[in-house]
């Protein structure tokens, strides 16, 4: 069952990340109904379903220290443009303790930003994709 870690890791690092109109869980006419805004902290989870797969206890620590780096055009780190989502990419990946897998999501975000993806479908895809590194380990 462990290839349900990167579909839960996608689904809870988005449902952290939407607010109100027009962004919403997901930029699909079903979505239309749900509520306006996401639940809080949902995304530090992640880690702890890490380490129901894997029970080692230091992913619930290194995802969520991770997911705890805020990132979006506003804050001063993010002025480098996609040198910075590289850096944001490579935070979350090394939470994996794996190097091949902090390269692998930097470069991911860098993709995804650099072909303007957008921004509902770029989190549910990085956050889950970052995990896929458990499926293959």
């Amino acid at each position: 069952m462990i290839w349900t870690l990167p579909i839960i890791a996608g689904v809870l690092g988005r449902l952290d990340g939407f607010g109100g109109l027009p962004d919403r869980f997901l930029p699909l006419g079903i979505f239309n109904k749900w509520p306006k805004k996401g639940i809080n902290y949902t995304r530090y989870l992640i880690g702890l379903f890490i380490w129901v797969y894997t029970m080692n206890w230091i992913y619930i620590l290194t995802y969520a220290l991770a997911v705890s780096v805020p990132y979006g055009e506003k804050h001063w780190w993010m002025k480098a443009g996609l040198v910075s989502w590289f850096g944001i990419g490579l935070i979350y990946g090394i939470a994996s303790l794996s190097w091949a897998n902090a390269l692998f999501c930097g470069m991911l975000l860098v993709a995804f930003k650099f072909y303007d993806m957008d921004q509902a479908w770029l989190e549910l895809s990085f956050y889950g994709l970052g995990v896929l590194y458990f499926i293959f380990k």
